[in-house]
């Protein structure tokens, strides 16, 4: 198995050195097989000049007598042509034409290309011509084309070298910051979530990767400090009705109390304790499963709300907090009515929970036509959110203020379960807070 490096060079070279092939033999090629064509065209139209020539000088004088005088009137024999032989109609030789042999001319004469032409006149048969020429190979095209091709293939390998150079500088700046994203990937695997160190990339994929590798380490990272904090809860919750419970049941068996009916309330009072921490951690396990869960109905969210909001202002009343509603009537829409009526029981719980009294919770349920969203807002006038503590509220058993928690009996789940079930629901939930002066929480579910 190659590494990404060694996978980046290779295929780089291979696509080089396809094209570095490619390109130059198919401009070879092609520069041969009109060099050629070229050739044979030219050829072709000098032997049709001398025949046409010679069988203007046999109609002249009826026989080859001027020919035979012939000098240099007419250069017929041009290149690639070596030498011309003019023969009569009994294939006897006339005259030899040849033409000098100059350095760089020479070659076997085996090598050489023979072509005859018949001489006629009216269908008459007055002699013969035969062409002696040089191969494609000698002749100026020939020799051009093949310093030329020497020249291709010399900046050819020039190109694949430096090409090579290049793909393994295109490969390491590729890799470089993936490599650094798999180490930072294996050290989270062993539980060191937070970076040591910035990576960049100038390309936005592997940069969407790095920041997303970042964001996982410090997900992971809040998840195992609120982990660790649930479990010190967790314990601390534990703790202490057992302790309680096992000192007055010791006090008890040692004869120290008497079993009176407010001894024995006291003692009932810490396994109630212990019973609702029980509930809370298993409705914390119901969150992983919600999805599955849930049975989904057409059904009233505007009578829903409306029966929530009524069930808590006797609670309302006795903390002298105000509670105002104001609720678009006949929004229907599919969802699962229980879990929904959780939910709301949960945001109105906390609303209530931390404010004061003669504070105010106002909750709205609106109707979005446009965007096919219903949205319930809940805002108090509570003691507010601070706001490095938003991030995490919806994160199980983070609480904001652990004493003031414990003392109001949150084991930091509520807000969990709200979010799952909105989610569950194709839904969103927004928190904005101001510390001091209040929340709100607005809750957007699709109306389909």
């Amino acid at each position: 198995m190659r590494n990404l490096r060694s996978q980046h060079i290779i295929q780089y070279l291979l696509l080089v050195l396809i094209c570095g092939l490619v390109i130059p033999v198919s401009i070879s090629q092609l520069l041969d097989w009109n060099f050629k064509k070229f050739a044979s065209e030219k050829l072709k139209e000098n032997r049709s000049t001398a025949r046409e020539y010679f069988t203007g000088l046999y109609k002249k004088n009826q026989n080859w007598n001027t020919a035979v005088k012939y000098t240099s009137e007419f250069d017929f024999y041009r290149w690639p042509i070596v030498s011309v032989q003019l023969l009569d109609k009994n294939n006897k030789l006339v005259k030899l034409y040849k033409k000098e042999r100059r350095s760089g001319y020479h070659i076997k004469d085996e090598k050489l290309l023979v072509y005859e032409d018949k001489l006629y006149i009216k269908n008459t048969k007055i002699g013969t011509l035969r062409f002696v020429c040089l191969p494609f190979s000698a002749s100026p095209e020939g020799i051009f084309l093949k310093k030329f091709n020497i020249l291709l293939f010399h900046t050819v390998a020039s190109l694949l070298l430096l090409s090579a150079l290049l793909a393994i500088f295109i490969a390491y700046k590729i890799s470089k910051p993936i490599i650094a994203v798999t180490e930072r990937a294996k050290t989270i695997t062993k539980g060191d979530y937070v970076k040591k160190e910035e990576m960049t990339s100038n390309i936005t994929e592997i940069q969407q990767l790095i920041d997303s590798v970042d964001t996982l380490g410090q997900r992971l990272d809040q998840q195992e400090k609120l982990r660790q904090r649930m479990m010190g809860d967790i314990a601390h919750e534990l703790r202490n009705p057992v302790t309680i419970i096992k000192s007055h049941l010791e006090a008890i068996e040692d004869g120290i109390w008497q079993p009176t009916p407010e001894r024995i309330h006291l003692t009932v009072e810490e396994v109630d304790r212990l019973s609702n921490l029980i509930k809370d951690v298993e409705r914390l396990m119901t969150i992983e499963g919600m999805d599955n869960a849930m049975s989904f109905e057409q059904g009233n969210f505007s009578d829903l709300v409306k029966n929530s909001i009524s069930s808590f202002y006797p609670l309302a009343k006795s903390k002298s907090i105000t509670l105002k509603s104001d609720i678009n009537d006949g929004i229907f829409c599919k969802l699962d009515a229980p879990k929904i009526r959780q939910a709301i029981n949960n945001l109105l719980t906390n609303a209530i929970r931390y404010t004061d009294s003669g504070g105010i919770i106002s909750v709205s349920l609106t109707q979005s036509p446009k965007d096919d969203v219903v949205t319930l807002t809940i805002s108090d006038t509570g003691i507010g959110i601070a706001e490095k503590d938003l991030p995490n509220i919806f994160e199980r058993f983070y609480r904001t203020d652990k004493s003031r928690t414990r003392a109001s009996g949150g084991m930091g789940i509520g807000l969990s379960v709200v979010k799952a079930i909105v989610e569950a629901h194709q839904g969103n939930i927004v928190v904005r807070s101001t510390l001091g002066q209040g929340t709100s929480f607005y809750v957007s579910l699709p109306l389909a």
